[in-house]
């Protein structure tokens, strides 16, 4: 047989089966994370296989023309892809409304997944895979489906340029080396970022490009003398299976190890899989084809229907079954009504036609789907609407945490005083100051307090970076917008006002010590010259400049109220979001991350941890005559043993953030430090 007629693209349903191994290790490890911690690992999989079939397909086309040779793959692959993912998209977002009492982000997220840029909406929001809170954005896994767009608007140039109109051996030789010196590259990118910027590495396309080019390079290396099968004896084609099958049982700790024996093992694999014909007969079996054959609307519709399902009636071994039926049933119509016919059908006469009308229908979708982000926001919510006493919202004024997260002042929170010559307290902080606004409402109500809040993050702010994603620039930028926020509402204050600054401060100024049970967070700081500080020059750097803001609000005559770090513990169960916990008609069973009544802590060691805050802070207080302590860390923890509940009452909504009712009790308390303090 010629070299051209060995390496022709032809049918294998052995493939068909590895992606059938694939997307059922995804499913699977998605519904139950103990039973396969690595199942997420079949995205690799399928990585591997699409850079193996993609090339073996591309570098055999007839085209001859640059544009008609790249018109003609981009074609193929909107046709291939576009119509299933709008109609998922499109029918999971107004589901998801149903029963989300604020489905913004996962809104976003699908419009973002129809133009292929998901990926970078999560990494901007700072989205981790593996947290709980993931599980209820049905539109996560179009990460994956990003990273394949954006290697598919890049891979075409890199055939071209590799030389197509010649089919020759030397050609393929080219491409082999550039995807391997590619495929270098992206690995030593992948292991920096993983260590700089794991939101980054995990999401983006140059740091899974090696991935895909590993399916690409074992199809290049049947041009060589030595290909890897040829070094694999038959017995050893059962043994990589094996080998792949454990890895998939692997702690999501192992990562990337896993990542990176998962890619080896399924280059062998495929290897072996497109130059055998009697090894791994049983992936050739009609029913893994047929599965490998609808993988794609499996994959789109199982995590829709884990996501909805988390939010409705939850996973439970009764309703698996009913589950894993409606994941074929969807995929199957997906499939059968969707992918094949659009796949088929000539959509126009012309290329640059058929790309108009799916370019018509993703900005039709995208147009759909803002409407039902802004306009019709929470109006096709389902439930009960009654709250739950753990989300953050005061009956006294409409502030809520996301409204007063904007960057610009917003009016809902901004309440003024009851007369000209009441006081007003502004509330600036992080999610921990958000966590007061029932605290602050029910004194508005009480006193006639007015109420400016702003939880944009914490104040003073030093900058940092981080391996989530966060950069010195971007901190620096945030720094700014702060400082901006805070001297927007400070001008509307006047001699008698307070200034309340609340935020998670041993969060920020030192690393992250909750045990989770994805990556610890690191975290660096610098001083506003950006140069790199200790975790004692941050907190000498803290002091000073809220000695800065405290001295400034003196000369004004405004008063300054710090609360002081309150319990925090460390290996709580996180619920998914406070709305999941709500009891409603169609979620009868309250998750169990939400039931967190069993949690303690010591209360030296937490203690421990912020003692050198609370200590640096009555310091300062000593020295600054219009700054005051708020502190309220006995009155939660009075015994050695501090947990998340106070008299039967549920005062944690999570591991270190107060519930409605755990602020509401602070009613009195924080009345009677007023008072005495003559603040009000």
């Amino acid at each position: 047989m010629s070299f051209e007629g060995a390496l022709k693209p032809r049918y294998l349903p052995r493939l068909d089966g590895l992606r059938a191994v694939a997307v059922i290790a995804c499913i699977v490890g998605h519904f139950n994370k103990e039973i396969l911690p690595s199942g997420y690992l079949g995205v690799d999989i399928f990585f591997v296989i699409s850079g193996y079939v993609i090339t073996s397909s591309i570098t055999h086309r007839s085209d001859h023309g640059f544009w008609q040779f790249l018109s003609g793959f981009y074609i193929r692959r909107i046709k291939r892809l576009i119509p299933a993912l709008l109609v998922f998209v499109i029918i999971t977002s107004v589901l998801i409304c149903f029963f989300n009492t604020d489905p913004r982000v996962h809104l976003r997220t699908g419009i973002t997944s129809l133009f292929g840029l998901s990926n970078f909406y999560l990494i901007k929001q700072s989205t981790e895979y593996f947290a709980q809170s993931s599980e209820l954005n049905p539109f996560l896994h179009t990460w994956s489906l990003a990273v394949e767009a954006q290697f598919y608007f890049v891979f075409p140039l890199i055939v071209w340029a590799t030389g197509l109109g010649a089919k020759t051996e030397e050609r393929l030789k080219r491409l082999f080396s550039v995807n391997l010196i590619l495929g270098t590259l992206s690995v030593v990118y992948y292991l920096y970022l993983n260590s700089t910027n794991e939101f980054a590495g995990y999401y983006l396309m140059p740091s899974r490009y090696w991935e895909i080019a590993a399916g690409s390079l074992v199809y290049t290396t049947h041009l060589t003398k030595f290909e890897i099968y040829q070094c694999i004896p038959k017995i050893g084609s059962y043994c990589i299976f094996i080998v792949m099958i454990g890895i998939l049982f692997m702690p999501v700790s192992f990562y990337p190890i896993s990542n990176f024996l998962m890619i080896f093992c399924s280059m062998i694999l495929i290897s072996i899989l497109s130059r055998r014909a009697n090894v791994l007969n049983f992936l050739s079996s009609k029913y893994f084809v047929f599965i490998g054959t609808i993988s794609y609307s499996l994959y789109l519709w199982h995590w829709s229907v884990l996501s909805i399902s988390r939010l409705t009636i939850g996973i439970h071994w009764w309703s698996i079954p009913i589950q894993v039926l409606m994941i074929l049933v969807l995929a199957i119509c997906s499939y059968k009504l969707v992918e094949q016919p659009f796949r088929s059908k000539i959509w126009a006469r012309s290329n640059s036609k058929t790309a108009l009308k799916a370019l018509v229908a993703i900005w039709l979708s995208a147009i759909g789907l803002v409407t039902i982000d802004i306009p019709l926001q929470g109006k096709l919510f389902l439930g009960s609407r009654a709250g739950d006493s753990l989300d953050v919202n005061s009956e006294f004024i409409p502030s809520t945490p996301k409204k007063c997260s904007e960057n610009i002042p917003n009016r809902d929170c901004m309440i003024e005083p009851i007369n000209s010559s009441t006081k007003k307290i502004f509330l600036f902080g992080d999610s921990h100051a958000a966590s007061l606004i029932p605290l602050i409402g029910s004194i508005h109500h009480e006193s006639g307090l007015g109420v400016y809040i702003s939880n944009v993050g914490t104040y003073p702010y030093i900058l940092e970076s981080d391996n989530r994603g966060l950069t010195l620039s971007q901190s620096l930028k945030l720094l700014e917008k702060r400082e901006r926020m805070f001297r927007l509402i400070l001008k509307k204050l006047k001699s008698g006002d307070m200034i309340f600054l609340a935020s998670r401060w041993d969060h920020w100024l030192f690393e992250d010590f909750f045990e989770r049970e994805y990556a610890q967070r690191q975290r660096k700081h610098y001083s506003d010259e950006g140069e790199y500080i200790s975790s004692e020059e941050t907190l000498g750097l803290f002091i000073s400049k809220l000695s800065d803001i405290v001295s400034m609000a003196h000369r004004r005559g405004i008063n300054v109220i710090v609360l002081s770090p309150i319990p925090a513990f460390r290996g709580a169960i996180v619920p998914r979001s406070t709305y999941s916990c709500v009891k409603e008609w169609f979620r009868p069973y309250i998750p169990s991350e939400c039931k967190i009544e069993d949690f303690n802590e010591e209360k030296t060691f937490i203690l421990n941890r912020v003692q050198p805050i609370r200590k640096a802070l009555r310091s300062l207080s000593s020295e600054h005559v219009n700054l005051f302590i708020y502190d309220v860390f006995d009155y939660l923890c009075k015994s050695d043993i501090c947990t998340t509940y106070k008299n039967s009452v549920r005062m944690y909504k999570d591991d270190d953030h107060l519930s409605n009712q755990g602020a509401l009790s602070l009613k009195e308390n924080f009345l009677n430090f007023l008072s005495i303090r003559k603040l009000l």
